[in-house]
């Protein structure tokens, strides 16, 4: 008799211990918002909230990805306005350059002008990232991922801007200066065909 009593009030205390544990492990569950405590409470569970959390943090990885090539790209537009601009100057000056009517004078101010182009030129090639790397790269285009498996160059490379035939236009630009100086109208026809 007094060993069956004992052993009621052993498994009475192993039962309140594990309830314990239950109520325990619940508090844990209510506090941290987690039902999965540990990979082994579920583990199917659990591989599926790793592979939700990292599908959460490729999306956020993307996002930023995203976020960047519009930047870059905003960036890369402003320059290639610039050039733009830039380039309509140079071919004005280079057409009143071809007016045989130009003093000499007149000739090395808009050769000094396109001169001053074509170094405005090598400086947005030179043009630097918000990120402080080269916006347009020297070999390939950057590129950079926006999802599993798309993946894109939201700025041309540097060749595919700044040269022409293999030629740098700001070494263009510079050989028109130099037959608009001369006043050779072969030459600076040449520099306009270029």
């Amino acid at each position: 008799m007094i060993n069956s009593t004992g052993n009621r009030l052993t498994m009475e205390i192993r039962r309140q211990s594990n309830l314990a544990q239950q109520i325990a492990r619940t508090q844990i569950e209510v506090s941290t918002g987690r039902r999965i405590l540990s990979a082994s409470d579920d583990p199917v569970a659990a591989a599926r909230v790793a592979t939700i959390r990292q599908a959460q943090s490729d999306d956020s990885v993307w996002k930023a990805n995203l976020s960047l090539g519009g930047s870059l790209s905003a960036q890369a537009d402003s320059v290639l306005q610039t050039m733009s601009e830039r380039l309509a100057r140079a071919q004005e000056l280079i057409v009143s350059g071809a007016n045989q009517s130009l003093s000499p004078a007149d000739r090395v101010t808009v050769g000094r002008e396109l001169r001053g182009i074509a170094d405005e030129i090598d400086s947005l090639a030179a043009t630097r990232s918000s990120l402080g790397d080269p916006l347009f790269a020297s070999g390939p285009a950057t590129a950079i991922r926006f999802g599993e498996s798309t993946v894109f160059a939201p700025v041309p490379a540097r060749a595919d801007v700044f040269e022409t035939g293999g030629s740098a236009i700001s070494a263009l630009v510079r050989a028109a200066a130099t037959s608009v100086d001369s006043g050779n109208a072969a030459q600076i026809g040449a520099s306009l065909a270029a």
